[in-house]
């Protein structure tokens, strides 16, 4: 399937922006649909919508992501 990198970014209280990819975990609510790999990419598997969630330094994001055939 096809895939796309995800990046985090992140603007702290103090105005400051973090960017980093390294330090963020990254799940996907049904990997059939959408894989997460080791890097951070995204993995088109099937059609359909999964949840990907991103934790970074105790904050949390959610996308939905939406495979078409």
């Amino acid at each position: 399937g096809q895939s796309a990198t995800l990046q985090t970014e992140v603007e702290t209280d103090d105005g400051l922006t973090s960017i980093g990819r390294a330090y963020t975990s990254t799940t996907s609510s049904n990997e059939a649909i959408v894989a997460v790999s080791g890097l951070g990419a995204l993995v088109a598997r099937a059609p359909g919508t999964a949840t990907v969630t991103a934790v970074y330094s105790g904050l949390t994001a959610t996308q939905n992501v939406q495979v078409i055939p």
